[in-house]
């Protein structure tokens, strides 16, 4: 399954990553899974992520042009990093 997340950095850059990992290890790792990641936030789904991240933009008084191309980001656009 796949774990999206993004770190306090990525909030000023509007990025999301994800990584690749079995369903036990995200139910009983997923703490240690993001901070081994660098990580402020970890979710299965890629529309949680999103909004998450787009409400800490908005939190932060991000461009909104930034905002609005994270808005228009989908799943597939998103980069997969190593465990």
């Amino acid at each position: 399954m796949k774990a999206y997340g993004f770190s306090d950095t990525d909030i000023y850059r509007g990025e999301i990553s994800f990584v690749r990992v079995e369903k036990q290890v995200y139910q009983n790792e997923a703490p240690c899974l993001m901070r081994k990641q660098g990580w402020f936030f970890i979710s299965r789904t890629f529309s949680a992520t999103k909004r998450y991240l787009i409400s800490k933009m908005k939190e932060h008084n991000i461009d909104d042009e930034l905002i609005s191309s994270v808005q228009d980001m989908k799943a597939i656009d998103i980069a997969e990093i190593d465990v």
